[in-house]
């Protein structure tokens, strides 16, 4: 039911009102009253009314004083002035105070009616549009963190695509100008006693985190680690140095974490550096120095000096290889191959002996990062034969081309296998409801990845592709001249057969009926 407070000085014109409308729509209202401005500002704020019908003068506040106090606490509340004097400048004041129509007394039926009707369909309108509008809030809420575990992804895997790295920021309103990495390590057990609890104590730290009012995006538990990239706006002032603001928080961190879990993480934490390559080499920094046996300390910083600069320098080539490898750009990877294979060459004097094992060892570590991808290059890196510098470099090219082919076919096998396991659900589940984002997590993708790489390789969208398979189950079901169309219409996933109609009709040219009649013919 709707609530209708009429504001009138007169009580036969309250009355007359109320009598008016509830026979003309008995059951839909409820009515209040009010003989003046105070009274109706007093009911507006007790009763809430979705409706009020407002006399301009009356006793005390007058009409146009309680709407503007009314509207200023309900602003939701449809207010209709009423009046006896026709004057332009009343209209004019209640316009800009949110009043949605004007009355003159004597009220006709036909009038009022006319105008409870428009105002219902606003109000009916206004909640489709504020459901619409709580469900798309209520989505993006639970897409935010799949979204901040991708970016957090692509930064460490340097997985990213300009446009795709543009559009999540643009969802997470994050602007990279400049910050830092700090990867938590949680211990490992050879005998995964805490190992059914990780998810939990993942989700306990990352709430701390987050709670602490730290602004950093975490990343999921990979293996036993927690990345954090700590981002600073562009006006951003650092009170004091960012490592000592970077170590007091990763003593909270590591405080919490041993208070809760009564285990003791290492964390480490890289320099600041600006935009996504820099969060990505901090990064690097941070896996580094948790990576040094000869740091005993629970909480170390990035430091060239401890860790060497050669050290780091391989590192890099690793990492940069692998993402090119991985994203299939052959190109780019033989020629970080080339610069690296030119200092080894400088740095060893041309000793053919250590060259070819750098180069071998390099793709073990190759091998060992694929591996744990689920991609198995065994084989492939063998430079045995190679006794000359330009031998060794063109079997290392070789080599590279090869592993971009397995990668490429692995790549091509898992996707195609992952939309068919999609699409086979889609066909043995249409009549339910069906969302992108249920059958995304039923396949472990984000829905926004998902997306894209359904429509690349079936042509079509998501969507497109869930309707096809409804109509074409429909068209079957319609040679069954015992069921009716509303049948249809449920057991092909719809919930309204209006719908369901112009959506057959959309995809075939033809209206459910028209289609069955014309099975008839032939």
């Amino acid at each position: 039911m709707y609530r209708i407070l009429i504001a009138d000085d007169e009580a036969i014109e309250r009355q007359g009102l109320e009598l008016m409308i509830s026979r003309a729509m008995p059951g839909t209202f409820e009515f209040s009253h009010a003989e003046n401005g105070r009274i109706a500002i007093e009911k507006a704020e007790q009763e809430k009314p979705d409706i009020i019908f407002m006399d301009i003068k009356m006793p005390g506040i007058q009409g146009i004083d309680a709407i503007k106090e009314i509207t200023q606490k309900h602003s939701h509340s449809k207010i209709v002035l009423v009046t006896a004097y026709d004057y332009f400048g009343y209209a004019k004041e209640a316009l800009k105070l949110g009043v949605q129509d004007y009355l003159l007394k004597p009220k006709k039926k036909e009038q009022v009616l006319d105008v409870v009707k428009k105002l219902i369909e606003k109000i009916e309108s206004e909640k489709i549009q504020r459901s619409e509008e709580l469900k798309q809030r209520e989505t993006i809420s639970q897409l935010l963190p799949l979204l901040e575990s991708e970016i957090c992804l692509m930064i460490m895997m340097n997985f990213i695509l300009d446009t795709d790295f543009d559009q999540i920021n643009e969802l997470l309103k994050l602007k990279i100008h400049k910050g830092y990495s700090t990867v938590i390590s949680l211990p490992t057990d050879d005998d995964d006693q805490y190992e059914p609890e990780k998810q939990y104590m993942y989700s306990t730290i990352k709430n701390f985190i987050k709670m602490s009012g730290k602004d950093c995006l975490v990343s999921p538990l990979i293996g036993n680690r927690i990345t954090l990239f700590t981002n600073f706006p562009e006006d951003h002032r650092v009170t004091y140095s960012v490592r000592e603001e970077a170590t007091l928080f990763a003593e909270k961190v590591h405080h919490f974490i041993c208070k809760e879990y009564n285990i003791k993480a290492s964390i480490g934490i890289g320099t600041m550096r600006e935009g996504v390559e820099g969060l990505r080499s901090s990064y690097y920094e941070a896996s580094m120095v948790l990576s040094n046996p000869s740091n005993g300390q629970p909480i170390r910083y990035y430091s060239k000096q401890k860790t060497g600069q050669e050290k780091e320098l391989t590192l890099r080539i690793e990492e940069q290889l692998f993402t090119e490898l991985t994203n299939l750009k052959i190109d780019c990877a033989i020629q970080i191959f080339h610069q690296a294979f030119d200092m080894l060459v400088e740095t060893t004097n041309g000793d053919v002996n250590r060259c070819r094992g750098e180069v071998t060892e390099l793709f073990i570590t190759l091998n060992k990062y694929l591996f744990r991808q689920g991609v198995s290059i065994d084989g492939i890196g063998n430079f045995s034969e190679a006794i000359e510098l330009e031998q060794l470099r063109h079997a290392a090219e070789v080599s590279l081309h090869l592993i971009v082919e397995v990668i490429s076919k692995d790549k091509l096998s898992k996707t195609e296998s992952l939309i068919e396991q999609a699409k086979k659900y889609i066909q043995e589940n249409y009549s339910k409801e069906i969302s992108m984002e249920l059958v995304a997590e039923m396949i472990n993708l984000s829905p926004y990845y998902f997306s894209k790489i359904f429509k690349k390789i079936e042509g079509t969208t998501f969507i497109d592709y869930l309707t096809f398979v409804r109509i074409e189950k429909s068209k079957e079901l319609l040679l069954d001249h015992n069921l009716s169309l509303k049948e249809i219409c449920f057991q092909v996933g719809y919930n309204d057969p209006n719908y369901f109609s112009r959506v057959f009709k959309k995809v075939t040219e033809l209206s459910p009926s028209e289609y069955r009649n014309q099975l008839v013919k032939y």
